[in-house]
């Protein structure tokens, strides 16, 4: 959701298989677009990289990112990896707790749906909600 200020919550989710990893932050919606610049971009070429990095500052001044997420080319064209780690902040029978997903998979990307995705996230109007979704699958 893209908020009066300039910044969008951003939720990122994977699902594979059993698999299924979750992470959300506030980010600038300036990088959302450079994101979706960078995916467009991988997705003509096949080369490159699109990063979405985001989270909350520690209090000692360290980063705390709760979302990661790269998506680089991989061998052939139509082969993009794609690289996440999110962490959540959950409670837990009364008790905060973090949770952290890592996953890093090759999955054959169709070019197409890369731009959609792209397409999707290039434009957020203020107080929408829209979702992107680029599908894929294994290559085994």
């Amino acid at each position: 959701m893209h908020d009066h200020d300039g910044d969008c919550s951003v939720t990122v989710t994977i699902k594979s298989g059993l698999f299924c990893g979750s992470g959300h932050a506030w980010l600038n919606v300036a990088d959302v677009l450079d994101f979706a610049v960078s995916a467009r971009q991988l997705a003509a070429a096949s080369t490159g990289t699109a990063t979405l990095f985001g989270g909350y500052v520690n209090s000692d001044g360290s980063p705390n990112p709760t979302v990661n997420l790269r998506f680089h080319s991989y061998g052939q064209r139509g082969y993009i990896i794609i690289d996440a780690d999110y962490r959540q902040i959950m409670l837990v029978k009364a008790r905060w707790g973090v949770c952290v997903s890592r996953m890093s998979a090759p999955l054959i990307v169709e070019p197409a749906g890369l731009e959609r995705f792209a397409q999707q996230l290039s434009n957020i109007p203020k107080g929408a909600h829209v979702e992107a979704v680029v599908p894929g699958e294994s290559p085994a």
